[in-house]
């Protein structure tokens, strides 16, 4: 098995002792690394993702979360107050045709099957 300790060699040791690596900071780095990403992504990506991005933002504040489910259960409340409503009108209509057939004879034999005549007149 090699062995992985460092080589002994003085002149080795005292070059790499001796070297220091020289960076350059670029404060403009981060912002052209973004562009450079900007740039390859496609453009019809970017936008449908940025509305994506702004729509998820927007019901993520609370004030526009609670609005609109505000909003929705109001607006299930009223459309099955008026489909109620309607069934009810519909139902209480019936009722009172029934009603009306039940104790008048004339509406009851007007309203036999196979008599066509509206009205029963002796």
């Amino acid at each position: 098995m090699p062995s992985t300790r460092p080589p002994t060699d003085p002149e080795l040791s005292k070059l790499l002792q001796s070297w220091e690596i020289e960076t350059r900071d670029d404060p403009a780095l981060p912002s052209k690394v973004w562009r450079r990403i900007e740039a390859s992504t496609p453009q019809s990506r970017r936008a449908s993702s940025r509305w994506i991005e702004d729509f998820v933002a927007l019901f993520a504040r609370p004030v526009v979360a609670v609005s609109t489910v505000a909003f929705f259960t109001a607006a299930g409340a009223a459309l099955a107050y008026a489909q109620h409503a309607h069934s009810d009108d519909a139902r209480f209509e019936r009722l009172v045709r029934e009603y009306v057939q039940s104790i008048d004879p004339v509406e009851l034999a007007s309203s036999m099957p196979g008599n066509g005549s509206s009205h029963f007149h002796p």
